[in-house]
């Protein structure tokens, strides 16, 4: 599972208050402990030290927007030769062509629902 960002600060203030925070901790470590057992040296807080900057944070997201873009498109593409076969296949039967054509117009801007209305294709 991958780590997301909620911290609102720079990524310099960041680091600097997980350390001072880790260095708190260690030095009340056995104070922490009697408060609560959870609280131990093991207790991810190295996690602080792996900072992701705002910048491949971005970079990450773009291309994996772009992926979904893609896959958008790829699905449009899907639904026009679905509903073209159709349309050759029935062209005097309405209720047919309905089972086709029904709920692309909501679904082709939402990722999940076009996926779920192509997915017995």
């Amino acid at each position: 599972m991958e780590a997301r960002r909620k911290f609102k600060g720079s990524d310099a203030f960041l680091a600097e208050s997980a350390r001072t925070i880790y260095n708190l901790f260690t030095q009340d470590l056995e104070r922490f402990t009697a408060f609560n057992t959870r609280f131990t040296s093991e207790h991810q807080i190295d996690a602080a030290d792996t900072v992701v900057t705002d910048v491949s944070t971005l970079a990450k997201q773009g291309v994996e927007t772009q992926k979904v873009l893609i896959e958008m498109q790829n699905a449009s593409r899907v639904y026009h030769r679905i509903k073209s076969h159709a349309m050759w296949a029935f062209p005097d039967n309405p209720a047919v062509l309905k089972e086709f054509t029904t709920g692309y117009r909501d679904a082709s801007k939402n990722q999940p629902k076009i996926n779920q209305l192509l997915l017995p294709f």
